[in-house]
């Protein structure tokens, strides 16, 4: 059996649990890990006794509704290989486009030359912090996270993508820690706002596998870590301060009214799917 006959094989099981479309995405992505392709024809090499046994594990676990990024350890983000375990979120489209947008304005703005301090609150994987540290490259950037579990993860992928990023284990919901980073003019963020009550609205291969931690906030008000940001922001303010946020794309409403009290500027943004999912802050 080649790769590329067992790519056909094995959407065909898949497609018992995802629809054609997603059945098709997470056996081109097994494929390619074995194959280094990401598109058909994978290979027309004969799959090795070794490769096969590794091939059936891999199956069987995404039968069981684990992820794919977690079965191959494994996430994209910005066209860079992120390694990915049970104690992070799986990287998001939608926080690519996060990330872009604080580039994009951070540039746009002449900030990209200068040695800016920037902050990435609950980093996770690292994929926000990384991503702005290799793109922006004068910046000193630091990742935080209550997580020891997802700083390893995070500071692996520093290693293995070569970006220089600080990590600091750190509960930003305790504003004890906020005097350590008073002067970081920008902060991004894509933090918990999912509450625990819509937790039976989402896709079991997230409630199931996905860290609770990371999905839902510790309270039920959703904006809990938003108004710990917003505190943060008054409690030490800066001119040049910029917020760059992913959010519930039901309540940006509420989240721009929020940051408007601190901010003169507070724009929300749509994302590629038209829904509102980001919001940005400053003061110029």
């Amino acid at each position: 059996m080649t790769f590329d006959d067992y790519y056909k094989i094995l959407k065909a099981e898949l497609g018992a649990l995802y629809d054609a479309g997603e059945a098709a995405a997470i056996s081109g992505l097994v494929l390619e890990h074995f194959t280094g392709k990401r598109v058909r024809p994978f290979s027309s090499e004969t799959i090795t006794e070794l490769e096969a046994a590794k091939l059936l594990r891999f199956e069987q676990e995404l039968l069981n509704g684990k992820p794919v990024q977690y079965v191959l350890g494994e996430a994209w983000f910005l066209d860079r290989k992120f390694y990915v375990n049970k104690s992070v979120l799986i990287p998001r489209p939608e926080t690519e486009e996060l990330v872009l947008l604080a580039i994009k304005t951070i540039t746009q703005k002449g900030l990209h030359t200068k040695q800016l301090k920037i902050l990435d609150i609950g980093t996770g994987s690292g994929c926000i912090a990384i991503s702005l540290a290799i793109e922006l490259k004068q910046s000193m950037v630091t990742g935080i996270d209550i997580s020891s579990d997802a700083l390893d993860v995070a500071s692996l992928n520093s290693q293995i993508l070569s970006a220089l990023v600080n990590w600091h284990q750190v509960d930003f919901l305790n504003p004890e820690c906020w005097e350590a980073f008073a002067d970081y003019p920008i902060i991004v963020s894509n933090p918990p706002y999912i509450p625990l009550s819509e937790k039976f609205i989402l896709d079991k291969n997230v409630t199931d596998w996905e860290p609770s931690i990371a999905l839902f906030t510790p309270t039920v008000d959703p904006f809990v870590f938003y108004k710990a940001i917003a505190a943060f922001c008054k409690k030490y303010p800066l001119e040049e301060r910029m917020v760059v946020l992913e959010g519930h794309q039901n309540y940006m409403s509420d989240l721009q009214n929020l940051f408007s009290d601190i901010f003169r500027k507070v724009e929300i943004r749509k994302d590629i799917n038209g829904n509102e999912r980001m919001l940005q802050a400053h003061n110029s």
